[in-house]
């Protein structure tokens, strides 16, 4: 348990070295079908059945008043400091932990558990919880059904049970996407249960058995040292975007490393694994695991550096010591008092059920008012509206030789001076994350308009030699005419243009292929421009700041293989023809160098004031994106104003 959480509070963290931290959720999954199995088994060979309610009481207890303590914390926080926009997505996210379906609802909204960018939700982690009670909900039935059908025969629900194990890991295969989030094989129930069920198989085998030969004796003691060692060596290497994980089977190779090390723990022998595992400060922590893996991402999400004023390693030892205070309440005043307490079972239950009601309840009112403004891990929801603070520094013209003010009767006309300038931004999700990350400008309206995985070429892309659809939800890429057209009627007094992610891939259109680089290629993407461009001119002729496309951090993997978006030669002949397409309506578009600022001398900037700038190395965070908007702020207001000539 100490090993489990103390990988996934490392990951959510940010520790560069631990970007495979978030295992440890399957880690705890080996070990809770390890150890319920245990229990069912040895109440069913002793009693001859099982007291099912009497095992959902027991869970019950253990589980939901850490629980309730947390929800109640966080419809305070709903209340006080949640934005207006993000408390229905809140209440929802509350009311699904508190009916343990928070991994469904999770699935349904697009959620996704791995987005670097958007306002995080305080509850995103209470997905595995779902999972977790589902289990101890549907498990008992199904595991004394097996034993009834099948006569009791242990070597036969072995059988069974492994057989479940193989269908959940080709369920995970069959439906994790080739590209994008794994949002659906990440959050089932179904997808994740061969890790529990893992757990369960070493149950059944070990139940009421030791390993008496030498030779096995020596087979537990290595394979739980090469189990301790994989471990050890996919929370260092792996990431939470490699295929291997769930479409390989990495996820379950996992798990089999986790039962070898439960399997050297509980041999009666002591051997290294054991002793790694006994030091005092560790099982401390896995006696108060339930409550920092309940607490720490709550505390994450409230402590971040702005209203800590720090970053870095003393930001981590803020929320380690607030996460480490709030468990040891939870254990020492709700957890042990509940679980000590000499009243009835159906009483305790009832008594936790009303509380839980009182929940709802707080939730609901602290939520009261409220709009959803959930980020998706690839839906076609726009990004909402916000109005955008940071003080800016003194705009200072930038018009230059180089930059010359528009000139001509048709050039745009300057904002006007008595209201915050409106600036709508079109483009993909490099866009989309300095939207809903993005903080508040003074003298500044930011309009929501770009989409998710979508620029303005048509057709698919080519990668690997294999062709994709860049539509992660139907055919909203294919529309992205309309998000332009709606935020040309809002008509913004600058749009900023974000592309580049998708155009430096060679595209599929209809029966030929396109490659960067090309005339055909080069004619495609400046008559896309073009008509993106008369779209937003529709009804007001705005002013144009087109962002040149910036490196990308070098480790940017798609399908195994290093991204088109590493290579330099592309992002540099794309530059090129956004730079044609500029000077060919000088006097409306104005090209942002956002590569000088993002990539200074040709090489990406990991972090800047200690904020790591694109956590996944391409999109920004709601931590970095008040450092762009610092940058970039100040240039868009002078494009607004310039006078024209």
């Amino acid at each position: 348990r100490a090993v489990a959480v103390v990988a996934v509070i490392l990951y959510h963290s940010d520790v560069s070295w631990m970007p495979g931290g978030f295992l440890g959720v399957d880690l705890f999954f080996v070990l809770s079908g390890f150890l319920i199995t245990s229990l069912l088994l040895r109440e069913r060979e002793s009693t001859g059945r099982i007291d099912l309610r009497a095992f959902w009481i027991r869970r019950f207890r253990r589980l939901v008043p850490a629980l309730l303590f947390v929800l109640v914390a966080i419809a305070v926080y709903i209340h006080f400091v949640a934005a207006d926009s993000a408390r229905q997505s809140l209440r929802w996210d509350g009311l699904a932990t508190l009916g343990y379906f928070a991994n469904w609802r999770f699935i349904v909204t697009k959620q996704s558990y791995f987005a670097s960018f958007g306002p995080p939700s305080p509850l995103k982690h209470m997905w595995s919880l779902a999972v977790e009670e589902q289990w101890y909900l549907l498990w008992p039935l199904l595991f004394g059904g097996m034993f009834t059908l099948l006569r009791g025969r242990r070597s036969a629900v072995l059988c069974a049970v492994l057989f479940l194990t193989a269908a959940s890991v080709t369920a995970m295969r069959i439906l994790t996407p080739r590209l994008g989030d794994p949002g659906r094989s990440f959050y089932g129930t179904d997808t994740r249960a061969h890790t529990l069920l893992l757990g369960s198989a070493l149950a059944l085998v070990m139940h009421r058995r030791s390993i008496r030969s030498d030779l096995g004796r020596v087979g537990v003691r290595v394979a739980g040292v090469l189990g301790l060692c994989y471990l050890a060596f996919a929370f260092v290497h792996f990431h939470d975007g490699d295929r291997f994980l769930y479409r390989d089977g990495g996820i379950a190779l996992f798990a089999l490393a986790g039962v070898a090390v439960i399997l050297a723990v509980i041999h009666p022998a002591p051997d290294l694994v054991q002793r790694l595992l006994r030091p005092r400060p560790l099982r401390f922590i896995g006696r108060i695991s339930y409550g920092l893996y309940l607490w720490h991402w709550p505390v994450d999400v409230y402590l971040n550096a702005d209203r800590v004023g720090h970053t870095g390693l003393a930001l981590f030892v803020y929320r380690l010591a607030a996460t480490f205070g709030l468990a040891l309440l939870s254990y020492k005043f709700v957890e042990m008092p509940v679980r000590r307490a000499r009243t009835g079972s159906l009483k305790a239950m009832s008594i936790s059920g009303a509380t839980a009601g009182c929940t709802a309840v707080i939730l609901l009112i602290a939520s009261a008012g409220g709009t959803s403004a959930v980020v998706g891990f690839g839906g076609a929801d726009d990004p909402p509206a916000r109005q955008v603070v940071i003080v800016p520094a003194t705009v200072a013209s930038t018009a230059s030789p180089a930059n010359p003010p528009p000139t001509g009767p048709d050039a745009p006309r300057p904002a006007p001076s008595d209201r915050d300038t409106r600036v709508a931004i079109a483009g993909d999700s490099v866009g989309y994350s300095l939207v809903v990350g993005g903080p508040r400008i003074v003298g500044m309206q930011v309009i929501g308009g770009p989409g998710l995985g979508c620029g303005v070429m048509a057709g698919d892309y080519w990668l690997d030699g294999k062709v994709f659809s860049p539509d992660m939800e139907g055919k909203h890429c294919r529309a992205w005419s309309d998000r332009w057209r709606r935020a040309a009627q809002t008509s913004p007094d600058v749009v900023l243009i974000t592309l580049g992610a998708w155009e430096v891939y060679d595209h599929q259109v209809g029966e030929k292929r396109l490659n960067v680089g090309t005339s055909a290629y080069r004619t495609a993407l400046l008559n896309s421009l073009a008509d993106g461009l008369a779209i937003l001119n529709s009804r007001v002729k705005p002013r144009v700041a087109l962002l040149s496309v910036p490196c990308y951090q070098p480790n940017v993997q798609e399908s195994g293989v290093n991204s088109p978006r590493t290579d330099p030669e592309r992002l540099r002949w794309v530059n090129g023809v956004f730079k044609e397409f500029a000077q060919r309506h000088r006097d409306q578009i104005e090209l942002v160098d956002f590569a000088k600022f993002v990539c200074p001398g040709g090489r990406a900037v990991d972090k800047i004031d200690g904020i790591k700038l694109r956590p996944d190395g391409i999109h920004f965070s709601p931590s970095s994106s008040p450092i762009v908007w610092r940058w970039l702020a100040p240039r868009l207001l002078d494009l607004a104003r310039r006078p024209v000539l």
